[in-house]
């Protein structure tokens, strides 16, 4: 079975945060909304058990960091945590990852180049690295490459996930296995500045959908990815570890109905797992009606035997999920849905009769790829938006109900 810039005048920026704080309606509670960052794609965010939010972002070329110690009604100045010269590029969810250990210490990874060769090409190829901040991200460490054999991973698609303990966990589509056409997955972790085996733990993948990953409050991983190969449907399996990622058990499937996806479509299945390990939940985006839709599932173990849509109702097209799970059990999920001529950002959580709602607003502009994350009472999601052609860095905070 196979497994597998120009930077915008802050006048604007600081307009854009005043109508998104406007626009919040007020049955939304304690929910807060602003901008993160100017000129800036591929979000992704991290929450500490005070309650401090840290979100890593591509920033006019460059791996940057900024930190809000509040509720995220203000963020610090984008801090460069993997200076490229300006040169780093995302999109479709190539961008970077941060994670945050109990100590407070910072991990980023982030899909980058350093070989001015590579530059000289069309589509450079990249590698993945990682860096640390002990300060909060106000200075960063020399990056380290984590893709043991280099160049081997020109898609650049790749999760990371830092435990409590501190040693983070990376996993990514890498070739190194293979002489003509797909994609493999392999995973890692990085403890102290050393980075551990590479390990194949799925072959065959979606060639540009990135994997899922989570891991529990004892270091033990759940991965999620969608499988390649001439099929007329790839499904969605998941795979994880009770020895925090030394061995693996049998890769499983969590779709109940066929996907209907014969192509990549650049959508990474998502993954996540509650603190005491008890709890697991997946998302992921499929055509099995003939329209793109986002579906979920629960689980009491690290495998799936239902699942259903977001909605029960179609409101739009669907994609690009995130989920996760809060300290009390409550499921989050954040995602992409589209109609004619707008995009905005909903979230829905397990709890009682919720069903979703928008938290992003039309005149914030095209709005994708959200991150979802919690942690001391808190719901936060980052996203980034497009309007007319000026990127920005988006953020919504509120208050998870049942803790």
């Amino acid at each position: 079975m196979p497994v597998k810039t120009e930077r915008i005048p802050l006048s604007f920026g600081m307009l854009m945060g005043l109508l998104l704080v406007l626009a919040i309606p007020a049955s939304f509670g304690s929910e807060v909304g602003g901008v993160v960052a100017m000129d800036a794609i591929q979000p992704h965010v991290a929450v500490d058990h005070d309650g401090v939010i840290y979100v890593v972002f591509i920033h006019q070329g460059n791996i940057c960091v900024s930190v809000s110690k509040g509720d995220g009604k203000h963020f610090s100045q984008p801090v460069i945590a993997i200076d490229v010269n300006g040169r780093a590029r995302g999109g479709m969810q190539r961008g970077p990852r941060i994670g945050v250990d109990a100590q407070k210490h910072l991990t980023v990874t982030a899909p980058v180049t350093f070989d001015d060769a590579e530059y000289e090409k069309k589509y450079p190829t990249a590698d993945l690295y990682l860096t640390t901040s002990d300060d909060g991200g106000k200075t960063w460490r020399e990056p380290i490459r984590v893709n043991t054999i280099p160049k081997q991973a020109p898609e650049a698609l790749h999760w990371m996930v830092v435990a409590p303990t501190g040693e983070a966990h990376v996993t990514w589509l890498d070739r190194r296995s293979r002489h003509g056409r797909g994609q493999d997955i392999y995973y890692t972790t990085v403890a102290d500045g050393n980075v551990g085996e590479n390990i194949q733990i799925g072959s065959t993948v979606c060639e540009c959908c990135a994997p899922g990953l989570a891991v529990d409050g004892g270091g033990n991983p759940l991965v999620a990815f969608r499988e390649g190969g001439d099929k007329e449907s790839r499904e969605i399996f998941v795979t994880g570890s009770a020895d925090g990622g030394r061995s693996w058990h049998a890769a499983t499937q969590i779709n109940q109905g066929n996907s209907k996806e014969h192509g990549c479509p650049m959508s990474a299945p998502a993954v996540a797992v509650s603190p005491d390990g008890k709890q697991f939940a997946a998302a992921w985006k499929d055509v099995r009606t003939g329209e793109a839709k986002v579906y979920w599932s629960t689980s009491d173990r690290p495998r799936f035997f239902s699942d259903a849509p977001v909605h029960q109702t179609f409101r739009g097209e669907q994609n690009h999920p995130s989920i996760a799970i809060d300290a009390s059990g409550t499921v989050w999920m954040a995602w992409e849905e589209s109609q004619p001529g707008s995009q905005r950002i909903w979230l829905r959580s397990s709890a009682g009769e919720d069903t979703g709602r928008p938290i992003s607003d039309p005149s914030e502009g095209w709005a994708s790829f959200p991150v979802v994350a919690c942690n001391a009472g808190r719901v936060a999601v980052v996203y980034e938006t497009d309007k007319s052609g000026d990127s920005a860095v988006m953020f919504r905070s509120m208050a998870s109900a049942r803790e």
